[in-house]
C-alpha cells in the first residue's frame, strides 16, 4: 500500500536498490520507488537538476511568498502542495537531504532572530584530536519557548512532519545554533548511531531526520550525496539557503556544518520515530572514516 495515496500496489520488478528504503511499487505518487510508472516520472528541475541549492525560481519558492500574515508572531507559511511535497520526499530518500524555500514566514523569522543572540551557547562538535571547535556552539531551547521559536515549531511540525504522517516523525530536541566567522568546516559526521537506524528502519520502516532553519542570510550546509555510510569527497555538496528555508536530511546522511565568514545562526531540530525513544547523536557524533 502506497504511504500517501493507500492504494493498493503490485511491485514492478525486482530492482536491487542503492537507497536502503526499498520500496519498488507501481505509485502514482512516486514518492519513494524508483520502479515508478513512466507517467509518474516528471522531473522537478530545482530538485533533481540541482539538489545542492534552495531555490527561489522554482514551484517550492511560492509555499511562503503568497502567506498573508495577520500576526507578527503566530503566522507561518504552511507547505499545501502535496505534490511537489512528494517530490521533495523522493529526493530526501535518494539523495538523502532536501530542500524547503520559504517555510517560515519572515516576520517570525526576524524575532527569532532577535531572540537567539541572547541564549547561553557552549562548544559542542568534537574534532578528532577530541578538542571542541570553538566556532561551533549551540544552545539547547527548553520550555516555555520564546513565541518565536514556538511558531518555527508549528511551521515544522504543520509543514513538513504532518504531510509525511506514516514517516512516524516527532519533533524531539530543538537547539539553536551559532556559528562564528574563521572556524574550519565541520569533519564530516552521521547524526544518529547505526543501531538505532537500523532499530526504527527494523520496526517502523521510517528513519530519523535533522532539519535546519535558516536565520541568517546565505546558511550553507555540507552533505555527501547519497552517502549512507560513510563519507566520500568526491559526493561533496554545498546546500545554500536563506532566512526561513529549512533543509531535511536523512539521520544516516554523512553530512557537516559549513564554515562561515561571519556569524550565522540556525534553528537545528532532531526527529525521532513517534512512540519510540530512540538515541539522538545529533551534535555529538564522531565523524566516520573518509575515502
Amino acid at each position: 500500500m502506497c504511504r500517501f495515496c493507500r492504494q493498493e500496489l503490485t511491485p514492478v520488478f525486482p530492482i536491487a536498490w542503492d537507497t536502503p528504503i526499498r520500496l519498488p511499487l507501481n505509485c502514482t505518487c512516486a514518492v519513494m520507488a524508483k520502479g515508478f510508472s513512466n507517467s509518474s516520472q516528471q522531473k522537478s528541475p530545482s530538485v533533481w537538476d540541482t539538489p545542492n541549492r534552495s531555490h527561489s525560481n522554482c514551484s517550492c519558492a511560492s509555499w511562503g511568498k503568497s502567506h498573508n500574515s495577520r500576526s507578527v508572531i503566530s503566522e507561518v507559511a504552511f507547505i499545501s502542495n502535496l505534490a511537489v511535497m512528494e517530490v521533495q520526499l523522493k529526493n530526501f530518500w535518494e539523495h538523502g537531504y532536501a530542500t524547503f524555500t520559504g517555510l517560515v514566514n519572515a516576520s517570525v523569522v526576524k524575532h527569532a532572530l532577535d531572540a537567539v543572540p541572547k541564549l547561553q551557547y557552549t562548544s559542542i562538535y568534537r574534532k578528532v584530536t577530541g578538542e571542541y571547535d570553538e566556532h561551533i556552539m549551540q544552545a539547547s531551547l527548553s520550555a516555555p519557548l520564546n513565541p518565536a521559536f514556538t511558531s518555527i515549531n508549528v511551521a515544522i511540525t504543520n509543514g513538513i512532519l504532518k504531510k509525511a504522517p506514516l514517516m512516524r516523525w516527532e519533533a524531539a530536541r530543538w537547539v539553536a545554533l551559532k556559528n562564528l566567522a574563521g572556524g574550519d568546516e565541520e569533519e564530516a559526521h552521521q547524526s544518529f548511531s547505526t543501531p538505532e537506524i537500523e532499530r526504527a528502519r527494523a520496526e517502523f520502516d521510517t528513519i530519523q531526520v535533522i532539519i535546519g532553519v535558516g536565520l541568517t542570510p546565505d546558511t550553507k550546509f555540507v552533505v555527501h550525496d547519497r552517502c549512507f555510510i560513510q563519507s566520500d569527497l568526491s559526493k561533496r555538496r554545498v546546500l545554500e539557503f536563506g532566512p526561513g528555508d529549512c533543509v531535511l536530511i536523512r539521520g544516516d546522511l554523512v553530512h557537516a556544518n559549513a564554515a562561515f565568514r561571519e556569524t550565522n545562526y540556525l534553528m537545528h531540530l532532531a526527529v525521532t520515530v513517534k512512540g519510540r525513544i530512540l538515541e539522538c547523536e545529533c551534535v555529538w557524533s564522531d565523524p566516520p572514516r573518509d575515502i
